[in-house]
Order: C-alpha cells, then structure tokens, then sequence
C-alpha cells in the first residue's frame, strides 16, 4: 500500500489549502474582514468561452468580486511542460474571466472599467451590454 505522494498528491484537490490559509491571514492582516473571504466549498463565476470555472479562493465585499485566486502546484516530471501548461491555463482563464465580466456576465460594467482593460490589450472599446 502506498500514502501519499505520486500522481493522486496532488490531483486530490487539498494540497493548496495551505496557500488558502497563508492568503486568508494575509488579507486579514491588511483589513479584509474574513466574513469576506470564501474558501473550501463550490466556488464557481461565470465565464464567457464556458459556462463556470470553479476558484479556490473568492474575496467578495458588498457585492463586488475583489478578487478570484486559484492555486496549481508545480510537481512532475516535467516541470517545464507543467509549466508552460500552468501559463496557458492562467492566460486562457484570465481572458475567459475578462470577457465575460466585459460581456455582462457579473451585470452591469462602468464604462471606465470596460475601456481601462481594452485599451490595455489594444482591442476596440466596449460601450456596455446589449
């Protein structure tokens, strides 16, 4: 019998708890209240290119996504295709989140928002939902 390490340590989905913890005491630490900050249950945001992507980590103050983390783990084999996969994942999910918030996915956008992360990429401005 085996415990522990191998493929199953690390896609069992708690071995980045600890981060959750470490983030948490630092968020509370600078005034986040921790009735803010939401950890180990089914996170989930819309997306625009998929339905929802689960987070691990949501800090949410009056109704306002402060911010959404995720933690990935950097083990194997080969740590430089597990690192290039790492990066095309946060990009991927980074876009996904963008376009959908820039769509009107988590309601209504302020325009200043809106043109600030266009102008960034160079994409055309975007003038509010529908």
């Amino acid at each position: 019998m085996r415990i522990g390490g191998g493929r199953a340590s690390v896609t069992g989905g708690k071995q980045m708890m600890g981060f959750c913890g470490l983030v948490t005491e630092l968020l509370q630490r600078n005034g986040v209240s921790g009735t803010h900050i939401f950890v180990d249950q089914a996170l989930e945001l819309p997306g625009y290119f998929r339905p929802t992507k689960t987070w691990d980590m949501l800090v949410v103050n009056s109704g306002h996504l402060i911010a959404a983390l995720e933690f990935k783990s950097q083990r194997g084999p080969s740590f430089g295709n597990n690192f290039n996969n790492r990066t095309e994942e946060a990009i991927g999910t980074a876009q996904d989140l963008w376009t959908a918030y820039r769509e009107g996915a988590f309601g209504r956008v302020p325009e200043a928002v809106a043109r600030l992360g266009d102008a960034a990429r160079g994409l055309p401005s975007f003038d509010g939902p529908g």
